[in-house]
């Protein structure tokens, strides 16, 4: 008998042994327990996460002869289903079978009865490539099937297909499958297989499997022959074309600690090996991005086992966020440029000797309570002698002192005197409004309009002029006529 690949041998059989779709699961096992099954199903996800799978699993509960805990996988139904030959259950690739003619017969074979099962099924799997015109002959089938009539798709690109078969379907996402279900499976496996393997071996092929189970077991039978019947991490490294984990992490290590010297000499050993630099590259800003991830406490962003996870933590504990998203900021923008350079191993090793030498950054919050925790160990001492007066401000400049008013002498023979200024109100003529701290002497001496701003700084009184005629003096006997006469009295 030929070799059975392990990722046929152990394809699941019933819905627990669905790895990592738990919720897919849950659903489809309730919607069977209460009778709620819909008339087309939609699976989309990326690839090897077990859609076809779980479209054979319900394919098989739907046509079970068994009554409860459907799919037995014991019946005749379930053991034709596994074995591809159902007569009821019609696998079809919609990547060869894309046309409108394809579609055309299969809606010819949907009015027929199931042979011997309650259900017809129809699996379509890749349905996103079928034509246009396919999935318009399609629609009106998927709109209003028969009752006897299932359709399931399986597509990795949900986006490409029409808007009006996706709202006819119940859709379900699968996601990746994490790293730590991917390693216990494989060890099941390994363990049901009596083939010796280290778990970091398992670890590497989980990784590199992205998320993919089939993937996974694909690789552990490769590397189940590079070993010889065992597996071993060194020969997982050597077959797959791995960089060593332990490699990049010294490397990082080495750029944050600020030691050149041994970061170079990582880069020197990657050369030994033969690692591609592209890829090194690619793996430091990975390990970058899970530095900051788990210091900002997002690690379930990222697919790690226990162990990664414990290392990645370490490192990051004693190097603050800013220094962390810089090296992350630095690797994502050296992408461009090792991808076009003729030289890069020089390219990266100028990239670690640059980044090695660059001051680790401290949060102004630290340096705050740096700041405030040294101040209370030393406060600052205090002042013996008061502290010296402040400097006065220099005075405005003072104004020019004015003359005095005279108190009885008697005015010039031209000046106009104050008691004249009543006889102007009497006339109609509105009063000067003069001061009295002797200002009116002044005024009149000013010979022009600059000198009078000179005279009053930071105060301006408008001061017109007028002709000798515009300014009534009163004759010296009109003064004694009317100053009162005491010796009268």
């Amino acid at each position: 008998m030929s070799y059975l690949v392990l990722a046929r041998k152990y394809r699941p059989q019933t819905f627990a042994d669905l790895v990592g779709q738990e919720q897919v699961s849950r659903s489809l096992k309730n919607a069977l327990a209460s009778g709620r099954v819909a008339h087309a199903y939609l699976f989309n996800g990326p690839r090897g996460v077990g859609k076809t799978t779980a479209a054979r699993l319900l394919a098989m509960s739907l046509t079970c002869l068994a009554e409860d805990n459907r799919p037995c996988g014991q019946c005749e139904n379930c053991l034709e289903i596994q074995n591809g030959q159902a007569v009821d259950v019609i696998e079809v690739d919609g990547a060869s079978n894309r046309g409108i003619n394809e579609i055309r017969d299969l809606r010819e074979t949907v009015k027929f009865l199931p042979a011997k099962s309650r259900y017809k099924v129809y699996i379509i799997d890749e349905v996103h490539a079928l034509t246009k015109d396919a999935f318009g002959a399609l629609l009106k089938t998927l709109e209003e099937p028969p009752r006897h009539v299932v359709f399931i798709f399986a597509t990795t690109d949900a986006h490409k297909m029409p808007a009006t078969i996706i709202s006819r379907c119940q859709r379900y996402d699968f996601r990746r499958i994490r790293v730590t279900d991917i390693a216990r499976r494989l060890a099941q496996v390994a363990e049901m297989e009596n083939i010796p393997a280290e778990p970091q071996a398992l670890e590497l092929i989980a990784r590199q499997a992205e998320g993919g189970l089939r993937d996974s077991l694909s690789l552990m039978d490769q590397a189940i022959a590079l070993g010889g019947g065992a597996i071993n991490t060194e020969d997982v490294r050597l077959g797959l074309g791995l960089i060593d984990p332990v490699l990049v992490e010294r490397l990082m290590e080495s750029v944050l600690e600020g030691r050149a010297a041994p970061a170079v000499a990582a880069v020197d050993e990657a050369y030994r090996q033969g690692c591609d630099f592209k890829n090194l590259a690619l793996k430091l800003l990975e390990y970058s991005r899970a530095l900051a991830l788990i210091k900002v406490e997002r690690s379930d962003f990222l697919n790690l086992t226990e162990t990664e996870a414990e290392n990645l933590a370490a490192l990051a504990g004693r190097h603050s966020l800013l220094t962390l998203t810089r090296q992350f900021d630095a690797w994502l923008k050296f992408q461009g440029e090792v991808a076009s350079s003729p030289q890069p191993r020089w390219l990266l090793e100028a990239q670690v000797i640059r980044l090695a030498g660059l001051p680790a950054l401290i949060p102004l919050t630290d340096l705050a309570a740096r700041l405030e925790r040294l101040l209370g160990q030393n406060p600052p001492p205090k002042a013996s002698a008061p502290p010296p007066a402040p400097r006065p401000h220099p005075a405005p400049p003072e104004a020019p002192e004015l003359p005095e008013r005279p108190e009885e002498k008697a005015p010039p023979e031209k000046a106009t005197p104050e008691k004249a200024l009543p006889e102007k109100a009497r006339n109609g003529r509105q009063p000067e409004r003069v001061s009295d701290n002797g200002q009116l002497a002044a005024l009149k001496a000013a010979p022009d309009l600059q000198e009078l701003q000179a005279l009053l700084p930071g105060e301006f009184i408008e001061f017109r002029p007028g002709a000798p005629e515009e300014v009534s003096e009163a004759p010296e006997g009109d003064e004694d006529e009317e100053a009162p006469n005491i010796d009268d009295d």
